[in-house]
Order: structure tokens, then C-alpha cells, then sequence
């Protein structure tokens, strides 16, 4: 009878290289608008949407490197669940060369209704994250019925002149202090009296600005239609190549 070499099951995987995705070589920024019922999307539905449009694409995505890779995607800080974007941002990174028309293309072809990419830049494969740069933010915020009363504009002129104005919020059972004021650079009401224009950076929280204008009437604040218009990053970098 013919033996048989036992066989370490361990062993004959140590033999074996682990899979390793491609590395990333060409990173893309898009812009793109959230609109519609879809802006209604979490930020985690959003992405979900992203990654599922990217692999029906057949697009050369990156993956992340180690034991769980991911698509090797980023977006700008989250928009409040229902808010309309317009000029949001999104970053790709590829395993090759892609011209970002071919992309912008190929993407809104499985997008839903709302979503859609628009012109995108090459821009440095290791260059600053958008997490971690400066940002300019213009958003609107209009009635849908009614206009601005004078105490809304006393309460604006209150909150422009004052250098910081402090709320307290609980998260996880602590209390803490907020500054409200942080971040917000104008505040500007239209001739109509109906849309508020409102100029920020990054540390702007504009959800606790409109309680503070409306004088905390919730109900007030969730009949508005708020959009974040435009959304820039500084100092900008310059574009490897544009759209």
C-alpha cells in the first residue's frame, strides 16, 4: 500500500503570497451635486452609493493596502442629511492613467436621480488630504413661506457683532460649551427677505447658527431650504491637469 506525505495545511499556506491590490497612481478630484429626493441620502448611504456605482463602472479604483482593503475614495466633510449640495467634492484614486471625462461619463450613468459628477482635476497622488486643509463654504438658507421678521435681523446683527457666543450641548452624557460664532464670516439677508446667504469656513456649524436666528424654533428651522453652494478648499492646489 502506497503511503502518503501528511500534509500541514499551515505550512502550504505560508508558501502562498498574499493578495495585494494595486497601488494607487492617478488621483482625481471631482465635484458634484446632491440634490433632489437623494439629498435626503445619509453620508454613509452616499458613499454606498459611490462604491456601488465605481464597481458597476468597472472603473480602475485603488484599493486600500492590508487584510481588509477598501475603495480608495474620500469626500469632503458630510452634508446635513436632507440639505442640497451643489458643489460637493469627491476624490478617486486609481491603479492607472483614466481621463476624468471617461469617468465623469461612465459614473452618471449609474448614478440615481440627484446625483450627479461633474469636472474633475488630477492632483497630487501624495498631496494633502481634504480633512486637512482650509475650506470656504457658501450656503443658502431660504423660507418657504413668509419672509424675515426684525427680530430674525436684530438676532443676525446680535450674532454678527458679538466675537463668540456660546450654547451648551450633550453628547455621550457630558455637557459642554460651543462656540457658535467660530467660523462664520457674514451673514447676508436677501433684498426680499426671504434667503440668507451665510460665508463660512470648516469650524461652522450652520445647523446651530439658524437655531440661534430662529430663536430655537425647530420647526422654523426645518421649513427652511438649506444648500451648501459652494464648497473650496485653501490654499489651492494646483490642478496636475483640468477638465
Amino acid at each position: 500500500m502506497r503511503r502518503t506525505e501528511n500534509v500541514n495545511p499551515r505550512e502550504d499556506l505560508k508558501s502562498v503570497a498574499p493578495f495585494r491590490p494595486p497601488e494607487g497612481r492617478h488621483r482625481i478630484r471631482f465635484r458634484f451635486t446632491k440634490q433632489g429626493v437623494n439629498r435626503f441620502l445619509s453620508h454613509l448611504e452616499l458613499q454606498r452609493v459611490f462604491r456601488l456605482a465605481v464597481r458597476r463602472a468597472r472603473l480602475p479604483i485603488a484599493y486600500t493596502q492590508g487584510f481588509n482593503p477598501h475603495l480608495r475614495l474620500s469626500f469632503g466633510r458630510p452634508l446635513p442629511t436632507g440639505w442640497t449640495g451643489r458643489e460637493e467634492l469627491v476624490e478617486f484614486v486609481f491603479h492607472e492613467s483614466i481621463d476624468p471625462a471617461a469617468v465623469v461619463s461612465a459614473l452618471n450613468e449609474q448614478f440615481p436621480e440627484g446625483i450627479r459628477l461633474a469636472g474633475g482635476e488630477v492632483v497630487a497622488l501624495h498631496g494633502p488630504s481634504m480633512d486637512g486643509m482650509e475650506m470656504e463654504i457658501v450656503w443658502t438658507a431660504s423660507l418657504r413661506e413668509g419672509t424675515l421678521s426684525e427680530a430674525h435681523r436684530r438676532a443676525i446683527d446680535s450674532f454678527l457683532e458679538s466675537e463668540s457666543i456660546y450654547v451648551e450641548e450633550t453628547r455621550k452624557r457630558k455637557v459642554r460649551r460651543v462656540d457658535i460664532r467660530k467660523g462664520v464670516n457674514a451673514i447676508i439677508p436677501s433684498e426680499d427677505g426671504r434667503t440668507l446667504t451665510f460665508e463660512t469656513n470648516q469650524d461652522a456649524n450652520l445647523r446651530r447658527v439658524l437655531h440661534y436666528v430662529f430663536e430655537g424654533d425647530e420647526h422654523a428651522v426645518r421649513g427652511l431650504d438649506c444648500a451648501r453652494e459652494v464648497l473650496s478648499l485653501l490654499p489651492e492646489e494646483e490642478p496636475v491637469s483640468v477638465l
